[in-house]
């Protein structure tokens, strides 16, 4: 028929009236079966009719829509990517990790471990010996 037309929408794009269209927020769940596959591991990020998967933080890109957890303890060649301290372990958690001390020990400003208690006494029997035992290093000294 002379003098008609017709509007059609470019993917990413709904008729937000006969002669306009609007981008589809496919972030926002299911909009006429538009929506996002990014996996758990991701966060969506609307693009202008389109979308993009992008990683959380302590993650690293897989494909396209996928993430994986980035183990900070593991040693890459010498470098690690914790700040545990020498006296303190890595624990890797999803998405970040922790820094953990040894029994009887806790841990001060997330890095760092002292004695639970400052000084630490234990007798050595059979000798004259008594070792005082304070964060971080262990003394001794002469009993008298």
């Amino acid at each position: 028929m002379l003098g008609t037309f017709l509007c059609e929408c470019k993917d990413g794009y709904s008729k937000a009236s006969s002669l306009n269209c609007a981008d589809i927020n496919e972030c926002k769940g299911n909009t006429d079966g538009k929506r996002h596959n990014c996996s758990s591991s991701t966060k969506c990020d609307n693009l202008p009719g389109s979308f993009r998967c992008e990683c959380h933080d302590g993650y690293i890109q897989v494909d396209s829509f996928t993430c994986k957890d980035i183990d900070e303890c593991q040693k890459n060649n010498v470098q690690t990517l914790h700040n545990c301290t020498f006296n303190t372990a890595c624990e890797n958690l999803p998405g970040s990790f922790r820094c953990t001390c040894p029994d009887g020990y806790r841990l001060t400003d997330k890095l760092y471990c002292r004695a639970i208690i400052p000084e630490m006494l234990a007798y050595t029997w059979g000798n004259t010996f008594l070792q005082a035992a304070s964060t971080p290093g262990l003394q001794e000294k002469q009993c008298s």
